[in-house]
């Protein structure tokens, strides 16, 4: 079972450091790739004016595993609801 989990929104970087210490590889999407996140695992920018709307399209070439969402995506039900039509989980809550 892989330990993989998907983590996008506006900063991941808190996250991320918080499933590093859970046991997760943490794989993250986010407005910034700052150089102590990139450090700590493999992470994307979203190009500048395409978030929180590209985040869907990158999430599609993302590895397996379980996606988390942070940075007020709570806010963007659309692109929730388009990662999951996708085929993505989201443990713990759906869009609606």
């Amino acid at each position: 079972m892989s330990n993989r989990l998907i983590i996008i929104g506006a900063s991941t970087r808190a996250a991320a450091q918080s499933s590093i210490i859970a046991g997760f590889e943490p794989y993250c999407i986010d407005m910034f790739a700052d150089r102590d996140l990139r450090a700590t695992c493999e992470v994307l920018r979203v190009p500048a004016g395409q978030y929180p709307h590209g985040l869907a399209a990158m999430v599609r070439d993302a590895p397996d595993g379980p996606l988390v969402f942070t940075g007020a995506m709570e806010n963007h039900i659309d692109v929730l609801d388009r990662i999951m039509a996708a085929g993505r989980r989201l443990p713990g809550c759906s869009p609606a």
